[in-house]
């Protein structure tokens, strides 16, 4: 109590001798000072109960007083700050009644965010505060006081009785009438705002038992009196009650000394609102877990698990609360949370990814926690690690915890662990918390690093230095605990880990090999290419400005030309890091830096340092899109991709400020690619870095050498790429996308460069970039470039560059009917509009390029755009006299080929003259080869061929010409075999194929002559007819229909296809009856009519081989159908009549 007894004589020092404006400054400063020294001298008292457990309160947030304070108030604030109602009830000598007052006033909570932190905690949202806001914007508060330590107030409409108890400027007890289980109600909420926003109109008085021991006995006599005269039915009994104990001289009320005080304090017996939050806290959550409903996400985005509802319901609490310097608070928060979580874990057969992510994240969470909390919690927190590490060992032969990603983790690099025989000894290596347990280890900042989080020395000429896990969750701290007051701490330290990983990564990096001795200043400067080759780069000098001299870094000797990528690559690791860490700390720690720019600038070194550390973090970014499989998750490099395009953002904002500034870093790399070329990368290009090089600074020719020897480099630089799948096992799009984007980029740029400036050596550029392309294997590369393509292709004027490009579509063609490019489908549209395009303007040499790999094309495209390639083709062949040999065999290879023939042959067949040699040729491979022709096909090439054969070919007892009649019998032959396998006629006979029947139909019937319906081809005909067509009437009717003005032919047709007609009715009403239902009893009844009255019509004795092999039939096979039956038999009579 010594503390406090200072206090007291400082107060006591200062009621006598009050300060006012005018005072001596030098005796108010004496008096401070020695108030401050209290302070430093002595630890603040907590209350001795031990089941009460509180978090300390560190100083509040102070406003300025608008004049200067009492010495009386100073110490009455101060002690109401630190020091609990036990401590000042129980101090002796006590404090007199004005003292307690103004104590009194100053406990009460002054900061209402800290209030709304607190209240949070167990609220499962905001309603409850914005309802309690609307309460007290409504003045529903009346009748507050507060008495002592206890504010009491009305909240009218619906009367409800609320008080509030506190102290050390914290709620500790709450109730309301109307809401007797919450904690905070939005009564409560509204009593307490009123209380900080209208401090200076409430009448503040001393404790009861203070007050109380004031008056005397008449006067208590009369209080007594009045209080039940008010209220008789509830207080007289409750009175009488204590009377009869107070008389009883063995009653628990008089063993005990003095009585009970509700506004001097909380009761022991009573629990706090602190335990109750963190109570609820601890249901809400676990029920929060075991549902599931507040997802959180299974990945290392923090930028996306930040936004989540768990976040800002749960860990935002642990960040709010040490912003407010509230770290006791913090730590029993995130205690609570990585309890349940466990407890939810044990409890589940198959905890969910989403549990095991949580638990991970707050394993870090409580590394950053150990690391800033004060000294004198940290053994306690270090302690409940070290359980929570020994139940998750325990919880390990059941479950397997997830493992922090080596690519885009931070939790990955491990925190130095010496082994010792503390806490550290005990401790379970590679379970989870083992970290948080190391982290113990881990000193209090030392004096350089204060001096450079409090600008007392820049990153420049500080001498800080610790190992980089040590620096990386330093980082973390500030990120997790403090993010939003703490941006130039972050922007400070991250310059300097920074500096320590570009050291770091040197030799990963093209900049580590032999130093550049190109010098860029000259091709900077130019508008545009010139006919000069590149000279040496200006190195960075350190000028007085910048204090010390930078160390110069050495630089990393590269391996010998004839080494392997991999070992120019470097080893695995680097100082225990492997390349992933070290590329994922690059692109984290420049984002962060990244994000603090616009409310703290860096300097000119710190800028050129985080432009350093960008270009090197997206050179590095080659590792990861060659990562070994199932190392990355589709999330996590989506996470990736988020951070670099993000720091890119940033670099070409920043980076064209800094072109003509010494030793900038983007000339640095233009120099040392230029010198060493693309060898170093092998196939694995840095793309994103070569993309950002050319979105900053002038488009020079080295830049165009540059992009155009990236694009040739590779004839499969997206296809070697182990971009991760996502969970429906396709490759993801968007991380894929961010690649082929920047491949799009490059080559649109070097394209439109040459196109837009047309010269020798330009043309020579596109030749070589045409020609490469043609030679890739890799559809999403060739995707992304016909992309460009398609949009120069109007721009193209050399005729070589036409039949390059028209090569590269046909290539990705082939590759795509092979079954390698099946993405490459989706071009169709785009490659039939290039191919017809620039086959109009190459003439001859483009069916020379088309015919060879027709087949493909006939299996890519589809029919109309088969027909518009062919007609492009016919115009340029009808530019010349007769057919090239070369062409002829290609026709007729292609003829001959065994896949399915569709119309567009017939197309082909127009590229010979009918009296060609060529001509006939073709005839007889598509005999030999009919089997793979559709009907349609050999219909329509015998419809041409009848045609344009003459008339005087044809003999005169036929009706067709010998080549025209075999392609029907082979047509129908087709037909027949198609038959077979389809039970319906609307299964394998399109509409196509049913007119050109009619044509030959109406053909026949023209040629109505004895000779001829009595002749071979006619007969034959109807044979062929009959077996082919057997079960579809349809095709039969309409053949007798269309000899029904025929004097010779109806005859011979009836005496043929009679009894086949009828049978062909008879297969399709049995296949109708059987696929029918009631429904449709009907419909198929009139049918039967009808086809009754064709039968009549064309068959002899109709009527009766109708009924027989119909009616009879279908009633027969179909007895158990017994409405159809009655129907028949009711309304469909004429059936059964001969």
């Amino acid at each position: 109590m010594d503390a406090l007894d200072g206090i007291i004589r400082i107060w006591a020092r200062g009621s006598r001798n009050l300060f006012d404006d005018d005072s001596d400054s030098n005796s108010y400063a004496d008096s401070m000072d020695s108030l401050n020294s209290l302070f430093d001298d002595h630890q603040y008292l907590y209350s001795s109960r031990t089941e009460v457990r509180r978090p300390k309160t560190p100083e509040i947030v102070k406003e300025k007083p608008k004049t200067v304070l009492r010495l009386m108030d100073l110490a009455a604030k101060v002690t109401a700050q630190h020091y609990s109602c036990e401590s000042i009830e129980t101090h002796n000598p006590p404090l007199d009644e004005a003292l307690l007052k103004k104590v009194s006033f100053w406990a009460f909570p002054q900061d209402e965010k800290k209030v709304k932190i607190y209240a949070r905690i167990s609220l499962k949202s905001e309603d409850e505060w914005r309802r309690g806001e609307i309460f007290y914007g409504e003045k529903r508060i009346q009748d507050i006081r507060q008495v002592g330590f206890m504010v009491s107030a009305i909240i009218n409409k619906q009367i409800s009785k609320v008080s509030v108890t506190f102290e050390k400027q914290q709620i500790t007890s709450s109730t309301c009438a109307m809401c007797p289980q919450a904690i905070w109600c939005p009564h409560i909420i509204a009593v307490i705002l009123h209380r900080i926003r209208h401090t200076d109109t409430i009448s503040v008085h001393a404790p009861v038992t203070e007050t109380l021991s004031t008056l005397t006995r008449d006067q208590l006599q009369k209080l007594l009196q009045y209080a039940i005269n008010e209220d008789p039915a509830g207080i007289l009994g409750r009175v009488f009650q204590h009377i009869d104990a107070l008389r009883d001289a063995t009653s628990d009320m008089n063993s005990l000394q003095g009585a009970p005080d509700p506004t001097f304090g909380v009761s022991i017996d009573d629990k706090l609102t602190w335990s109750l939050s963190l109570d609820l806290l601890k249901k809400n959550l676990m029920e929060d877990l075991r549902l599931g409903y507040k997802s959180y996400p299974d990945s290392c985005n923090i930028v996306e698990k930040m936004k989540s509802i768990f976040f800002d319901q749960y860990f935002q609490r642990v960040m709010e609360l040490m912003e407010k310097e509230e770290p006791a608070a913090a730590r029993e928060v995130l205690v609570t949370i990585a309890e349940s979580v466990l407890d939810v874990i044990n409890n589940q057969r198959s905890p969910s990814n989403m549990l095991k992510r949580i638990l991970c994240d707050c394993e870090r969470l409580f590394s950053c926690f150990i690391v800033a909390c004060p000294d004198d919690m940290k053994h306690e927190i270090v302690a409940k690690a070290s359980i929570l590490n020994a139940r998750a060992r325990r919880l390990t032969s059941q479950i397997e915890f997830t493992k922090p990603s080596l690519w885009a983790d931070m939790s990955s690099i491990k925190l130095p662990s010496e082994k010792q025989d503390g806490v550290i000894g005990l401790a379970f290596e590679g379970y989870p918390f083992y970290q948080a347990v190391c982290a113990s280890l881990i000193p209090s900042p030392s004096q350089s690093l204060q001096e450079l989080l409090c600008c007392r020395y820049s990153t420049t000429t500080s001498s800080y230095e610790e190992p980089l896990p040590v620096m990386l969750i330093r980082l973390d701290c500030f990120m997790s605990l403090e993010p939003t007051v703490s941006g130039d701490k972050v922007q400070k330290l991250g310059i300097m880990i920074l500096k320590k990983l570009l050291v770091l990564s040197l030799k990963l990096s093209i900049l580590g090999s032999k130093e550049s001795t190109v010098d860029l200043e000259a091709v900077v400067k130019d508008d545009g290419p010139s006919e000069d080759g590149p000279t040496r780069a200006k190195r960075r000098k350190p000028s007085a400005r910048r204090g010390k001299a930078k160390k110069k870094t050495t630089a990393v000797p590269h391996k010998a030309a004839g080494t392997s990528a991999t070992t120019r690559e470097c080893c695995d690791q680097i100082e225990g890091l492997t390349k992933g860490q070290i590329s994922y700390c690059l692109l984290y720690v420049s984002y962060t830096v990244s994000r603090t720019l616009d409310e703290h600038p860096l300097d000119s070194d710190e800028v050129l340092t985080l432009l350093d550390a960008i270009l090197r973090a997206v050179e590095l970014g080659r590792f990861r899109s060659v990562a070994p499989k199932f190392e990355i998750t589709s999330k996590d490099y989506s996470w990736l991709v988020f951070l670099e395009n993000r720091i890119e953002e940033t670099y070409t904002k920043v980076a064209p400020i800094w072109l003509e500034s010494e030793g900038n870093v983007t000339d640095m790399y233009k120099s040392a690619l230029y010198e060493k070329g693309l060898q170093f990368y092998g196939d694995n290009l840095p793309v994103s870095l070569i993309s950002l090089l050319l979105a900053v600074g002038k488009k020079t020719k080295l830049m165009i050498k540059l992009c155009t020897d990236t694009i040739c480099h590779s004839l499969h630089p997206l296809k070697l790429l182990t971009i991760p799948d996502n969970s429906y096992g396709y490759r993801s799009e968007n991380n894929k996308d961010s690649l082929v984007k920047k491949w799009t980029n490059l080559i649109t740029f070097v394209l439109n460069f040459c196109t837009t400036n047309a010269s020798v050596k330009h043309n020579m550029i596109l030749t070589r970039i045409l020609k490469h392309l043609v030679q890739v294997d890799d559809c999403d590369y060739m995707m992304a470039a016909y992309s460009v393509l398609r949009g120069f292709q109007s721009s193209l004027v050399e005729k070589e560059h036409m039949v390059l490009l028209v090569k590269v579509v046909l290539q990705g063609v082939e590759h795509s009917v092979g079954g390698t490019w099946t993405n490459f489908y989706t071009t169709s549209p785009g490659t039939w509009d290039t191919l017809t395009k620039l086959g109009k303007q190459l003439d001859m040499e483009f069916p020379r390029l088309i015919l060879p790999v027709w087949l493909e094309l006939c299996k890519f495209y589809n029919s109309s755009q088969l027909k518009g390639i062919i007609e492009v083709m016919k115009d340029s062949i009808k530019k010349e006299a007769m057919l090239p040999a070369e062409m002829t065999n290609m026709l007729l290879k292609y003829f001959e080929s065994k896949f399915r023939h569709d119309e567009e042959c017939c197309d082909l067949m127009h590229f010979f003259k009918i009296t060609d040699k060529g001509y006939q040729q073709a005839l007889k491979k598509i005999a030999a080869n009919f089997e793979n022709y559709t009907p349609k096909a050999l219909l329509l090439i015998a419809k041409r061929q009848h045609e344009e054969t003459p008339t005087s070919k044809v003999t005169a007892d036929n009706v067709l010409q010998k080549d025209v009649f075999n392609l029907i019998r082979l047509a129908l032959s087709r037909l027949q075999v198609l038959n077979k396998d389809y039970p319906t006629r609307y299964s394998y006979l399109d509409t196509g194929t049913l007119n050109y029947l009619k044509y030959f139909f109406e053909k026949l019937s023209e040629k109505d002559r004895e000779e001829v319906a009595s002749g071979k081809q006619f007969q034959n005909f109807m044979t062929h007819l009959s077996d082919s067509m057997k079960g579809d009437a349809e095709v039969l009717v309409t053949f007798l229909r269309s000899l029904e003005k025929t004097e010779h032919m109806l005859p011979k047709a009836k005496e043929k296809l009679g009894i086949k007609l009828i049978e062909s009715f008879q297969r399709q009403f049995d296949y109708e009856l059987r696929h029918c239902n009631h429904t449709s009893y009907h419909r198929v009844l009139g049918e039967m009519t009808k086809a009754r009255q064709t039968c009549i019509q064309f068959v002899g004795n109709g009527a009766m081989l109708f009924r027989t092999a119909v009616t009879n039939y279908v009633s027969l096979k179909h007895k158990g159908k017994k409405k159809f039956i009655k129907l028949m038999d009711e309304y469909f009579k004429e059936l059964n009549v001969d």
